[in-house]
């Protein structure tokens, strides 16, 4: 068989031996000598799921150039014959499901097929070139501006783009990671590990992080932050974000982000300009029922 189409979130770690597999990491499984029935789906050998092992501390036991290794067999729907199970995957997992942003459901906004406000024209060019390396996106970028600019809009947009090209992006904010790893501390909080938190935000192809300065920055904080950041720099994952502060201003006012500036400067980084969108919203008031006006 060539080699199978997998699902956006199985991340395999180049190991050289087995020695140094470690808890966490995930193996594939591969369909020797299988007998594809005609007109089956040569990617899955017509079981319309694929396989993969994940790599436990406890469990049941695989071996790999003779090593016993817990390893626990893991299916999901083959992502090309089951090509709905995917799409509906990547919307469950993009980070903008049950998010509105103003009148219009996160979901819904785009930034391919609309035209852009005054100011945000610079911000849709460089999206649109974000968007034309897929399937395999790298660059990293920052859209920084002032409050009401529309940069959530433009990051949900880029979601929304990768999401519909097939690509794997999680939208999310820079409190919202550090939350998820504070609350593996409490195993009554999370039945996640703080390695398998921190490896969903290393190892998505395309992590978008929102409000990257409106936190409250601690020794531990930065030190989560930058770790992971980092580990997506070396692995060349895209990356991009939006801050109300540019890269000098983030520095400065950022300590734990300096170290990581050069790098979030290595891309686009882009000045959302413009008047202040939010204004132009103003939702209609429900008309009241005739007892509340009399």
């Amino acid at each position: 068989m060539s080699p199978q189409i997998l699902p956006p979130d199985w991340v395999f770690p180049k190991r050289d031996k087995a020695a140094a597999i470690q808890v966490g990491d995930r193996l594939r499984v591969e369909l020797v000598d299988l007998a594809i029935p005609a007109g089956a789906c040569g990617n899955c050998g017509g079981l319309e799921q694929v396989f993969s092992r994940l790599v436990r501390s406890s469990g049941p036991i695989t071996y790999v150039e003779g090593r016993r290794i817990h390893a626990e067999l893991q299916g999901a729907p083959c992502p090309v014959c089951q090509g709905d199970a995917l799409a509906r995957w990547l919307t469950e997992n993009c980070g903008l499901a049950g998010l509105h942003l103003d009148d219009k459901p996160a979901l819904d906004v785009r930034v391919a097929d609309q035209r852009p406000s005054v100011g945000q024209e610079a911000a849709f060019k460089y999206a649109w070139a974000l968007l034309a390396e897929l399937p395999d996106p790298h660059t990293w970028a920052l859209f920084t501006g002032d409050y009401g600019r529309g940069k959530t809009h433009v990051l949900a947009g880029l979601v929304n783009g990768c999401r519909l090209a097939g690509t794997w992006a999680l939208y999310t904010s820079t409190e919202a990671i550090l939350e998820r790893l504070r609350r593996t501390y409490d195993p009554q909080a999370s039945a996640e590990s703080t390695e398998e938190v921190r490896r969903r935000f290393e190892d998505v192809p395309v992590l978008v992080v929102d409000e990257l300065d409106r936190v409250k920055w601690t020794d531990w904080a930065g030190e989560k932050l930058v770790a992971i950041l980092n580990a997506r720099y070396l692995a060349r994952r895209a990356t991009w974000f939006a801050s109300n502060l540019g890269p000098k201003a983030l520095a400065a006012k950022v300590e734990p982000l300096a170290a990581l500036v050069s790098r979030i400067s290595s891309g686009y980084v882009v000045v959302i300009e413009g008047p202040d969108l939010r204004p132009a919203f103003q939702p209609e008031l429900p008309e009241l029922p005739a007892y509340l006006t009399e």
